[in-house]
């Protein structure tokens, strides 16, 4: 690499600045052997039936090598429809929803007519928020097979998902039809329904989005049109690339747009934002940058593909420039967006950086950014951010339901004092102080824990009773199910565990942190040591085992 890309990518603080580099915290000792490292053996049945050659994974809870043994046997032979099934239900196990539709789709083509296949495919459909896709498979499944049971829980899911679930947004971008460029919002109630979907409908009323069975796409047109849509009529402006979805995580590009002659495909046209409508995406504005165009607002996303050390970045309007958390040095900083795929990788290239450890949400607006210019890094005091928002910006809530804990089924609020952080991340702490929720970087997840505990895991410590499937956001509108929870001294996984709801405060964000959480006293220790043995104690939560190309949630236990 040239001088210039070595000093661009490693942001140093100017002499003035200089401290001593925070390193992430070492875990802590597992004291149950055996219990919450990553998981069981991943697909290693289904990695040895389907190649003949795979053998078993030793390692726990491999599930990338497992992936790695089902390309290199798809390469071979792409109609494996059992590798194809195996390798769906690693990635599902990793978080990575589109990915595993995309290859039980292929799956369902290759052998139709599979309930598990059929059921399998619902359950991912379900936690990517598609409720009505993934009814329909679930109801497909069980039209083969009664007994299904994935089919069985996943039709009582969606169902419920589809009533408790918020509402959400979708934004698009990128038309030469200004109408089209809109937030639109959706409506599931029947009377707004078209072909058995919801609709989505702008904010001031005048064009909605609707699905169209006959060309398998989504369209937009004006809302003055939507009898004639429900006639049957296909009138449209805009249209989807077909076959996909509205809500798809990696945000649909290429829409075509209609220019009073011809169709013509808008590369940049299309999503450009997914979020509930409550607790809205948050936004921040930078400014003082002697780079004009980084000088704009920047939304929050917090889909999959677009996270960089697990964490949410935030987008310019024009999709040219995105700001990220840098883990390495424990700052914010920002680039082009063209540099997504290194940086996730683990480069660092920026363009600008704020002060390290700085919250890019405080309410203090964190100025003193520095800025590469001339090819040096250039401090410049006035420059960081002017804004966030939407105000007034109010403290977001989950709610946990499902655990046999009764306890722990209860509204967490956002904590982001720098009291209550975990991985310079917000955690979220229970209304009655007693439990709360963390990102536990080095398994990728969140997990559930006392309040008592909170500073040996701020110390490195990783404590739970609670533990989310890998690589989930515990705000996603679909309501993250699925969780594990220590009891007994073991991990049970549990169907219908998880998020319940999520929200908003009534509260703003405050000004001044919240209190310090204090130990416990000394008269409570006993009682304390009790506890720990009701928890995790730093175990990690099992993922499903997957064997024989199966789903891994095919069995099911609460």
């Amino acid at each position: 690499r040239t001088h210039r890309s070595r000093r661009q990518e490693q942001l140093q603080p100017p002499p003035a600045q200089t401290s001593k580099k925070r390193e992430l915290p070492h875990q802590g000792k597992r004291h149950h052997a055996g219990a919450f490292r990553s998981s069981r053996p991943a697909s290693a049945a289904a990695a040895s039936s389907a190649s003949g050659s795979g053998g078993k994974r030793r390692r726990v809870g491999d599930h990338a090598q497992t992936i790695a043994n089902f390309d290199s046997l798809l390469a071979a032979s792409p109609g494996c429809v059992p590798a194809l099934t195996g390798r769906a239900a690693a990635k599902r196990v990793l978080g990575d929803h589109e990915a595993c539709l995309a290859d039980l789709e292929a799956a369902w083509k290759l052998e139709p007519g599979k309930a598990s296949t059929l059921a399998s495919r619902g359950m991912a459909k379900l936690e990517l928020g598609f409720y009505r896709q993934a009814l329909s498979d679930f109801q497909g499944a069980l039209a083969i097979d009664a007994s299904n049971p994935s089919g069985l829980l996943g039709r009582s899911m969606a169902a419920n998902q589809e009533k408790h679930a918020p509402i959400r947004i979708v934004t698009l971008r990128g038309f030469k039809r200004n109408r089209m460029n809109a937030q639109y919002v959706e409506r599931r109630r029947p009377e707004f329904t078209v072909n058995g979907c919801e609709t989505y409908w702008s904010i001031d009323g005048g064009s909605l989005l609707y699905w169209c069975s006959t060309e398998s796409r989504w369209k937009g047109c004006r809302a003055s049109d939507f009898a004639k849509i429900r006639s049957g009529e296909g009138i449209c402006y805009i249209g989807a690339p077909p076959n996909n979805n509205i809500l798809a995580p990696s945000l649909l590009k290429k829409w075509y747009e209609w220019d009073g002659t011809s169709w013509v495909m808008r590369a940049r046209g299309g999503v450009c934002g997914i979020g509930p409508i409550t607790p809205p995406l948050r936004t921040v504005s930078l400014c003082g940058f002697s780079r004009e165009a980084m000088n704009t607002t920047y939304t929050e996303r917090r889909l999959k593909p677009f996270l960089v050390n697990g964490r949410e970045t935030y987008w310019s309007g024009d999709e040219k420039f995105f700001l990220f958390w840098c883990k390495a040095e424990c700052r914010w900083k920002g680039c082009c967006t063209s540099h997504l795929a290194k940086i996730q990788e683990g480069r660092s290239v920026s363009f600008v950086g704020a002060p390290l450890g700085q919250d890019i949400l405080s309410s203090s607006l964190p100025k003193g950014w520095h800025e590469w210019s001339n090819k040096e890094w250039v401090l410049s005091e006035g420059a960081g951010v002017e804004t966030v928002g939407p105000a007034p910006l109010l403290l977001r809530v989950v709610t946990l339901a499902g655990f046999r804990r009764s306890q722990v089924n209860c509204k967490y609020e956002e904590r982001r004092s720098p009291d209550f952080l975990v991985n310079n991340r917000e955690t979220y702490c229970s209304l009655d102080g007693k439990h709360f929720l963390y990102w536990c970087m080095k398994e990728s997840r969140w997990k559930g824990s006392s309040v008592s505990h909170l500073r040996k895991i701020q110390a490195g410590a990783s404590s739970s009773y609670l533990g989310a499937p890998l690589n989930v956001d515990i705000l996603s509108p679909a309501l993250v199910k699925g969780w594990h929870e220590w009891r007994r001294k073991e991990w049970v996984y549990g169907a219908r565990a998880g998020v319940g709801a999520i929200g908003c405060s009534e509260e703003q964000m405050p000004e001044e942190p919240p209190p310090t959480v204090r130990a416990p006293a000394p008269a409570r220790a006993a009682e304390s040591e009790r506890d720990r043995e009701g928890d995790g104690s730093g175990t990690e939560p099992p993922t499903p085992p997957l064997a024989n190309g199966t789903d891994p949630y095919n069995v099911v236990s609460e």
